[in-house]
Formats: C-alpha cells, structure tokens, sequence
C-alpha cells in the first residue's frame, strides 16, 4: 500500500483522495489477518516460512525497482481481476 500513499500525492480530486485513503486503510485491516493466518500456517507448516520470505523478497524487489504507475496498475488488475479468478479455481 506504500505506492498508493506515494501516488496520493498526485491526487487532485479530494474525493478519489478520500477513496484512497479509505482503500489503504481497508487493505491494511486485510493484511493484518493474512498475516495472522500466515502466522498460524507457519505453526503447523514451519517450511512456509522460507516460502513467504521468498515471496515478500520478490515483492520488496517490485517495489524498489518499478514505478508508482505500475504499482497502481498492478493493485487494479488484481482488485478488478480477484473475485472473477477465485470462482474459476472454487
């Protein structure tokens, strides 16, 4: 969510400002209960660990080499594109 915050910035309109904000916010209260899910996971599964390590590095890496635009983009597509691809694999 920190590109969004970055990309706040070059918001002029208060009101998607005022969406933005809303969204940042609902996306941390899900993050927090991934993590405490991911937590309870690694418990019960201890090598899952390394595998969200690996995971949240090539993150980290996206978020240090590629632009705010696409950043945003990438938080679009998979907000557009979650609830459609989860009913295909449910």
């Amino acid at each position: 969510m920190s590109a969004l915050r970055d990309a706040k910035d070059r918001i002029n309109d208060p009101a998607v400002a005022d969406e933005t904000d809303a969204f940042v916010r609902q996306e941390g209260q899900h993050s927090w209960a991934h993590r405490k899910h991911m937590n309870t996971l690694i418990k019960q599964c201890p090598g899952l660990k390394e595998t969200q390590r690996e995971a949240s590095d090539i993150f980290d890496d996206l978020l240090a080499t590629r632009s705010t635009e696409f950043h945003v983009s990438y938080i679009a597509n998979i907000e557009a594109t979650f609830t459609p691809l989860f009913k295909v694999f449910s």
